[in-house]
């Protein structure tokens, strides 16, 4: 549990994030994070890493709560493959994410709702990714709290 505090401190310490966000509450190995107005989202790291990579930045999962709708982020930390898609699975369910850079995405909205609504009762979810110096990586995050995190996310920004 100190590991990912730790991670997700040092991970959203940044600029970008401590403008647009704070820590709210921490639910399991799931923070919740608010400006106080309309920018929320949930976040953890991966309890487990795995794959042939020499070096990457710290991997995360974001759920972004947006006006009508939530998008989910994954970071490997580091660039994925170009064209190549991230692979996920919560529990038995498996979902493929475009990339762009360190990131990946659902294709769409309803994606989005399906990942989102598997990850609330889920118990693990596992990304799998592939570099653009061809490294692999595999990530297990715990989905425990993520139910009730995305449960504080959204009374926080309504």
């Amino acid at each position: 549990m100190k590991r990912i505090l730790l991670s997700l401190t040092v991970l959203f310490s940044s600029a970008t994030f401590a403008s647009a966000a704070n820590l709210d509450s921490t639910h399991g190995n799931w923070n919740v994070y608010s400006n106080g107005k309309d920018a929320c989202y949930i976040a953890s790291v991966p309890v487990d890493e795995d794959g042939n990579f020499k070096k990457r930045g710290q991997p995360y999962v974001l759920i972004n709560s947006k006006k009508k709708t939530d998008e989910v982020n994954i970071s490997s930390g580091y660039t994925y493959k170009s064209a190549v898609d991230v692979e996920i699975s919560v529990d038995n369910k498996k979902f493929k994410l475009f990339t762009k850079d360190e990131n990946a995405w659902a294709k769409d909205a309803t994606a989005d709702k399906a990942i989102v609504t598997a990850m609330k009762s889920g118990a693990k979810l596992i990304v799998k990714g592939i570099s653009s110096k061809n490294s692999y990586s595999t990530d297990t995050y715990s989905l425990k709290g993520a139910g009730a995190a995305y449960k504080r996310m959204k009374q926080l920004c309504k």
